[in-house]
């Protein structure tokens, strides 16, 4: 039957997790400000649920020790959800995959904890619980300083941007977050003098999880800017085809204008021309005030035209 210095010490413990799952999602969804840190109470009501649940299943369920493990760890990862979709106002899925990849990274430190309080210090709990604190925060500290400085907040987040590959992402990183705590597991029946290359594998998880991230945001960023430079091509296509249709309409009005110039000159000079009133005024109309042949005369002008070359034709 668990004591209730028990439940604390299981209290102490997930809080003191909660609390490296939160320093991991401020750098994987990339949070500068302070504004996220106000919603934290809300968070550490977590720990507190988690041991009472634990202590259920351990009167319903006594000797279920991977069920305790697997139900407890399941409970942490829907509550965390909820709390980031709430604090980051992000979608269900975007959360989910948040805290499997936060939670990735806190397990390969709950790994080497975990040894830490199993072989250093056992004589005297209290100074052993502040020993493997401090050795677990500053691993914490210094691997989030880490990915920060290699941006993993900003490649992370364009891998979750609005896409219909959310969902797979999400369960992606899930099955990765289980496979970390399945390492985490087999720790118990583990000798000590396995330990080292136990926790290098752990490490090289870890590493190889990020590095695989990484390498998909930046093809899927690739993608994505090839796929607006392939956009912008066609529309400069499309405007050039456009320019190419106008040019020869152009060229087929000035070769049509040229030959009804021409046609009434060709009937003989001492013919009269019942039309030169108006062949005057399309010539000043398309050479204007400034004596230079215009482009595009008026349109009354150019439908008089056509009318009176019709006519002239016709006589």
């Amino acid at each position: 039957m668990p004591t209730l210095v028990e439940y604390l010490r299981t209290y102490a413990d997930t809080t003191l997790g909660h609390a490296m799952l939160v320093v991991y999602l401020f750098v994987v969804l990339e949070e500068r400000g302070w504004r996220r840190v106000k919603k934290l109470p809300m968070l550490f009501l977590s720990p507190l649920t988690v041991a009472s649940v634990n202590i259920f299943l351990y009167y319903v369920l006594p000797g279920a020790t991977l069920i305790h493990f697997c139900g407890s760890n399941l409970l942490i990862v829907l509550l965390c959800t909820l709390w980031v979709g709430w604090a980051w106002k992000v979608s269900l899925w975007r959360a989910l995959s948040a805290v499997a990849m936060a939670g990735l990274f806190q397990v390969s430190v709950a790994a080497l904890t975990r040894f830490l309080f199993r072989n250093i210090l056992q004589e005297n709990e209290g100074l052993q619980f502040a020993a493997v604190s401090a050795i677990a925060w500053a691993l914490v500290l210094l691997s989030a300083v880490l990915l920060y400085r290699l941006r993993f907040g900003h490649w992370f987040r364009l891998l979750l941007e609005e896409g219909p590959g959310q969902r797979r992402m999400a369960l992606f990183l899930f099955v990765l977050l289980y496979v970390m705590e399945a390492f985490y597991l087999l720790q118990r029946g583990l000798q000590p003098a396995y330990f080292p290359f136990y926790y290098v594998l752990v490490l090289v998880m870890a590493a190889l999880a990020a590095g695989l991230v990484v390498y998909l945001a930046q093809w899927l960023d690739a993608v994505r800017k090839m796929e607006a430079q392939q956009g912008v091509i066609a529309q400069q296509q499309l405007y050039e085809q456009e320019l190419e249709a106008i040019r020869r309409e152009v060229r087929a009005f000035r070769h049509d204008y040229k030959n009804m110039q021409a046609s009434p000159s060709r009937r003989g000079r001492g013919r009269p021309r019942p039309c030169a009133p108006l062949c005057r005024s399309w010539t000043r109309a398309s050479t204007g005030a400034s004596g230079r042949r215009s482009r595009s005369p008026p349109r009354s002008a150019t439908c008089a035209f056509l009318r009176c070359g019709a006519c002239c034709c016709r006589s």
